[in-house]
């Protein structure tokens, strides 16, 4: 499944989320997220790159080994 890098705007809030792909989302759209209804809708201002959902790095790096982590 393809998801595009979005900046989520809401008055002086922004967020960056992964969106699927849809030709109706654009800049300027008025959206809600599915996970967070309660948070209200919020305007697209800027999308970025698209990619597949799989290949998004998740988590903060816990799965390299030690020698390769940086936290002390």
């Amino acid at each position: 499944m393809q998801v595009v890098q979005t900046l989520l705007v809401q008055g002086n809030a922004q967020q960056v989320a992964w969106l699927n792909v849809d030709p109706r989302v654009k800049k300027g759209s008025v959206v809600t997220l599915k996970d967070e209804p309660e948070s209200g809708q919020w305007e697209v201002a800027e999308q970025y790159m698209k990619q597949e959902a799989s290949d998004i790095q998740r988590g903060w790096g816990n799965d390299l080994p030690k020698s390769q982590r940086t936290e002390r």
